[in-house]
C-alpha cells in the first residue's frame, strides 16, 4: 500500500498469479480473519456502500466535502469497491477510483 495505490497479488488454485492494483484508494477494510486465507470470490462493484462510507467518514473528519488531492484518480470522485470474500466469512474491501487486473503464468 502506498499513497496512491494498493496492490494485491493472488495465486489461483491452478498456480496462475493475479495482480490487482487499486489507484486512488480512499479506504480499505479487513476485520478478523483466521489462519489460512482462501478467497472464495473476488468482485469489483461499481456502486458499493463501502465507497459511500469512506466518503462520509472523510467528510466527518474534515468538516466538509473532500478537497482535491495530489491524486488525479482520487480527484475524479468516482469510486468502485473491490470485494474479496474469504472462506472463513471475513471480507476484504478496497474502495478506489481505478482498478487494473493482470494475470500471468505461475
Amino acid at each position: 500500500m502506498s499513497y496512491d495505490a494498493v496492490q494485491i497479488q493472488l495465486r489461483e488454485s491452478a498456480g496462475r498469479l493475479v495482480t490487482i492494483v487499486a489507484k486512488g484508494h480512499i479506504g480499505t477494510e479487513l476485520v478478523g480473519f483466521w489462519d489460512e486465507i482462501v478467497i472464495e470470490s473476488a468482485d469489483i462493484v461499481e456502486a458499493h456502500p463501502f465507497g459511500d462510507e469512506c466518503l462520509e467518514s472523510i467528510a466527518e473528519r474534515l468538516g466538509q466535502r473532500a478537497t482535491d488531492t495530489g491524486s488525479p484518480e482520487r480527484n475524479s470522485r468516482r469510486f468502485a469497491t473491490l470485494v474479496l470474500s474469504l472462506s472463513d466469512g471475513a471480507v476484504f474491501r478496497c474502495a478506489a477510483a481505478e482498478f487494473s487486473v493482470k494475470s500471468g503464468p505461475s
